[in-house]
């Protein structure tokens, strides 16, 4: 058994898809990632230093006569597992951005997917090492430029219970808690104070148990 230390743009897909594992979750639910499944239990959000035990694969045996010809069939009962982003999407004023037309620009190809009701998207990534896209957002149906334009990075989102993951996701939300370094200054502490100030909470600026379950409520998992 080895041992990985997981990375900044890393997913339990492409890990597993690194050490020619099935799926994510036949390394995640493996008996020797207890301890990990214990402190991710939301294995779609992962930090840079956690560490993931990959253990040998088995492998199979089969028993055949000689001087026979054989054949063997390698069964894929379910699809390949592929990753998805997945956001809610919203205007100025917080209202959800229905039936909207979005672009997802990877490299030289573009994904083209709507908003359901409630601003919800989920695109299905292609196969790729890239680790950011170009977001496109049009609020218009009519207009042929969009009215909202980002940069997308894919799985950069750190955990709750991180103070990169609390400012990624205050920043996300338009409380600006400048760069998403983990390093607690003034305008992190200012962009928490305004976050928490809208959600009724006590604006001390401390990313605190309360603070945390009221922003992951707000942004999602």
């Amino acid at each position: 058994m080895t041992q990985y230390t997981v990375k900044q743009g890393d997913t339990l897909l492409r890990i597993a898809k690194q050490f020619n594992f099935d799926s994510s979750k036949a390394l995640y639910m493996h008996a020797d990632n207890a301890a990990f499944r214990s402190l991710r239990p939301n294995p779609d959000v992962i930090y840079p230093g956690d560490v993931l035990n990959i253990p040998e694969k088995p492998t199979n045996v089969f028993s055949a006569q000689t001087n026979r010809r054989h054949r063997f069939v390698v069964c894929q009962e379910d699809e390949p597992e592929q990753e998805t982003l997945q956001m809610t999407i919203k205007d100025s004023s917080g209202s959800y951005l229905a039936n909207a037309k979005v672009e997802l620009k990877i490299g030289e190809q573009t994904l083209k997917s709507v908003t359901d009701k409630k601003g919800n998207l989920a695109i299905t990534l292609p196969e790729t090492e890239a680790t950011e896209g170009e977001l496109s957002v049009y609020s218009d149906e009519t207009s042929a430029e969009p009215s909202h334009q980002l940069t997308v990075q894919f799985a950069h989102l750190d955990p709750i219970d991180t103070l990169s993951g609390i400012q990624a996701r205050c920043n996300n939300l338009g409380y600006f808690c400048g760069t998403v370094d983990g390093v607690m200054g003034n305008n992190t502490r200012k962009g928490i104070m305004a976050f928490q100030a809208a959600n009724g909470l006590t604006k001390d600026g401390e990313p605190g148990p309360k603070t945390q379950r009221k922003l992951l409520k707000q942004y999602g998992c």
